[in-house]
C-alpha cells in the first residue's frame, strides 16, 4: 500500500472508529429492551428436560373427556408452576435482579408503586451488569415507571455499563421526554462515560435538535471534549449535522479546537465529506491550522477531491504550498490522484 492509499485508508476509518466507540453499549441496550416484555424467555433454559416433556404431553390431553385426567393435569401444572418459580428465583438470584428491577416493565403503574413502596430499600440496587432499576426503566423506554422511581427517590445519576448515566441512555435512544424528566430532577448534563462522551456529544452526532436544545438550555458544555479530544462541534461535522453545528456555533462552540490528532471541526468535515457543514465552517475557521501530521484544510480538501472546497479555501487566501510531515502537499495529492481541475486551481 503506497503512502497515498495509506492516508485514504486512515481517513475512511475515522467515522467508523467513532461509531464503534459511541454505540457499542447499544449491543446491550437493544436485547434488554427487546426481551423486557417477555422476562420468562430468559428462564427457558433453566427448566428441566423432564418438565418440558411433561408440558408437551399436557398440551396434548383432551381435558373435556376425562375428569381423572383433568385432575392429574392440574397436579402436573402445579408442579410445573413450582418448577418455573424455582427457576425464576435461581435466575433472579444469579443476575441480582430485585422485584424492583423486574417491575420496571409493568403496565400497571399503581401496582408498581405499591410494590416499590414495599421494596424501597432496593430502589438503587444494581444487577449483575451494574444497572439500577431506573437505568433499566430508561433503556426499555418506560416513562411512567421511570417517573415513579424518581419520585420515590431513585438516584438519577447512578451510572451503569461503561459509566453511562440514565440521561446518556435516554439521549442515545432519542427520548426527549425522558431527557427532560431526568434533567428536571437534577441529572448531571455534563457527566461523561468511560470514553469521555457526554449526552451533548451523542446528540450532536445523531442530530436530534430537540434534545440538543434541552441540553443547551440546561448549561451543557459545548466545548467539553471526549478522550480523543473531540467536541460536539467536531462530531456534528463528522456526521454532517448542519442544524446541530449551527446551534453549537451560536453557543460559541470553538472552531479552532484541535483534537488529539490535531484536527479541527473543519478538518473533520472535509474528511467526512460533510459538504453542508464545510460550507458553514469554512468562513468562520482558521484555515491554516495544521494537524499533528502537518496537514491543513487545503490538504484534506485535495485528498477527498472536493473541488468546491479547494476553490473556496484558495479564494480566502489559504497557503498553497504547505507540505505535511511526509513532504506531501495539496498539489502533490492532486497530481497523484490525477485530478486536473484541482491541479489547475492550486497552480493558478
Amino acid at each position: 500500500m503506497d503512502r497515498l492509499e495509506s492516508i485514504k485508508f486512515e481517513i475512511q476509518n475515522t467515522a467508523s472508529d467513532y461509531i464503534d466507540d459511541t454505540f457499542s453499549f447499544l449491543n446491550e441496550c437493544i436485547p434488554m429492551a427487546k426481551n423486557a416484555s417477555d422476562p420468562l424467555k430468559d428462564y427457558t433454559p433453566l427448566l428441566s428436560t423432564s418438565t418440558a416433556n411433561t408440558l408437551t404431553k399436557v398440551k396434548s390431553f383432551d381435558m373435556e373427556t376425562n375428569a381423572k385426567l383433568i385432575a392429574e393435569t392440574k397436579e402436573i401444572i402445579a408442579k410445573l408452576d413450582a418448577d418455573i418459580q424455582r427457576s425464576v428465583e435461581q435466575f433472579n438470584q444469579k443476575c441480582s435482579y430485585t422485584k424492583v428491577h423486574l417491575g420496571v416493565v409493568s403496565k400497571d403503574i399503581t401496582q408498581f408503586k405499591a410494590m416499590l413502596k414495599n421494596n424501597i430499600s432496593d430502589i438503587d440496587s444494581l444487577d449483575h451488569q451494574g444497572r439500577s432499576p431506573l437505568f433499566l426503566a430508561v433503556i426499555t423506554g418506560h416513562f411512567d415507571t421511570a417517573k415513579a422511581l424518581i419520585e420515590a427517590g431513585a438516584d438519577v445519576n447512578q451510572c451503569g455499563h461503561e459509566n453511562k448515566s440514565p440521561l446518556f441512555i435516554a439521549t442515545a435512544l432519542g427520548r426527549a421526554d425522558l431527557v427532560q424528566l431526568l434533567i428536571d430532577n437534577k441529572a448531571k448534563v455534563n457527566l461523561a462515560d468511560l470514553h469521555g462522551l457526554t449526552p451533548l456529544h451523542i446528540t450532536s452526532f445523531v442530530g436530534n435538535t430537540e434534545i440538543l436544545d434541552i441540553l443547551l438550555e440546561s448549561k451543557a458544555k459545548v466545548n467539553q471534549a471526549d478522550v480523543r479530544g473531540r467536541t460536539g462541534l467536531q462530531l456534528a461535522a463528522i456526521a454532517n449535522q448542519p442544524l446541530v453545528l449551527q446551534r453549537l456555533l451560536d453557543k460559541n462552540a470553538s472552531t479552532s479546537h484541535q483534537d488529539k490528532a490535531g484536527r479541527t471541526a473543519l478538518h473533520h468535515g472535509l474528511l467526512s465529506q460533510s459538504s453542508e457543514c464545510v460550507d458553514i465552517l469554512t468562513p468562520v475557521s482558521k484555515l491554516d491550522v495544521k494537524d499533528k501530521q502537518g496537514r491543513d484544510a487545503l490538504f484534506y480538501a485535495s485528498l477527498v477531491e472536493d473541488q468546491k472546497s479547494v476553490e473556496a479555501l484558495l479564494k480566502l487566501g489559504v497557503l498553497r504550498d504547505n507540505a505535511d510531515s511526509n513532504g506531501l502537499s495539496a498539489l502533490t495529492i492532486a497530481n497523484k490522484l490525477n485530478n486536473k481541475k484541482i491541479q489547475q486551481l492550486i497552480r493558478s
